[in-house]
């Protein structure tokens, strides 16, 4: 059973991107935008952090569809089903792992004018 999932709620970024792939398949890429939240484990005092910006990739047609359907953009709040995909890759000489978060489902919360 594959247990590599994550949730996540943010607001999209700027960047929104739709394409088409090699094999013709639709997809879209984008930033989410989330307020990381800390509690220190030694005085338990809470704070948040400047945003922290994660890159999503939809890949399923469905979803994509639903996406421009419901014009989901800039500001838009929304929250995501993903999975962590790992990939090896090389920059500038040296073997790295790049991590990638692929939605599953994506679900549009609040709308920029809301």
């Amino acid at each position: 059973m594959d247990k590599n999932f994550v949730i996540l709620e943010g607001q999209v970024g700027n960047d929104l991107k739709y394409g088409v792939a090699s094999n013709g398949m639709n997809y879209a890429t984008f930033t989410l935008c989330v307020n990381p939240y800390f509690k220190d484990i030694h005085d338990s005092t809470e704070s948040n952090q400047p945003m922290t910006y994660i890159r999503l990739f939809v890949y399923d047609q469905k979803k994509v569809n639903y996406m421009k359907r419901l014009n989901i953009g800039r500001g838009n709040r929304v929250s995501v089903f993903a999975r962590l995909n790992s990939a090896r890759t090389e920059i500038n000489g040296k073997d790295i792992i790049q991590n990638n978060v692929v939605v599953r489902d994506i679900c549009l919360i609040k709308t920029k004018e809301d």
